[in-house]
């Protein structure tokens, strides 16, 4: 496997759904309901601010209670590969699975094959505020 690093670019596109943070709740409720969305996003829909929250934590809690976020579909990377998040492309959903390499400090945290994690993507997000 070739050394992966990550990214210094991304270009987002295929906007699917954007909420105000301070809705999340109401938002997700509402969203559970549209057939578009399949198991794997519900998951994701009941995880989001748990996960956001442990993310601001790393970065020292800033505060973002007036931001938007929106959520994409693809995500095109510097070295020229997409990257979906979708229930329907081309009426059919497509999660890509990613590697992640990380540190010799990070991986001790999690289970790794030589510091490599494997996963899907389920989702691709902005924070604007």
């Amino acid at each position: 496997m070739a050394n992966l690093k990550t990214p210094c670019s991304f270009n987002f596109s295929t906007k699917v759904f954007e909420f105000a943070l301070q809705n999340a709740n109401a938002f997700f409720s509402e969203i559970n309901g549209n057939p578009r969305i399949n198991n794997k996003m519900k998951t994701g829909f009941e995880k989001f601010l748990e996960c956001l929250d442990l993310y601001l934590e790393l970065l020292n809690n800033p505060t973002i209670d007036e931001a938007r976020i929106r959520i994409y579909g693809s995500v095109m990377l510097s070295n020229g590969a997409i990257v979906r998040a979708t229930s329907n492309f081309h009426n059919r959903e497509w999660f890509s699975e990613v590697a992640i390499s990380m540190s010799s400090k990070e991986s001790d945290d999690y289970i790794s094959d030589q510091g490599v994690c494997y996963g899907q993507v389920i989702y691709m997000f902005k924070i604007i505020y």
